[in-house]
């Protein structure tokens, strides 16, 4: 897992209307 893209997925988590699998 990369550590970089947790970030920046964690941050788009937090948005109700974004997809978690969109790289």
């Amino acid at each position: 897992m990369l550590q970089e893209q947790d970030s920046t997925t964690k941050r788009y988590r937090l948005l109700p209307c974004y997809p978690t699998t969109s790289s």
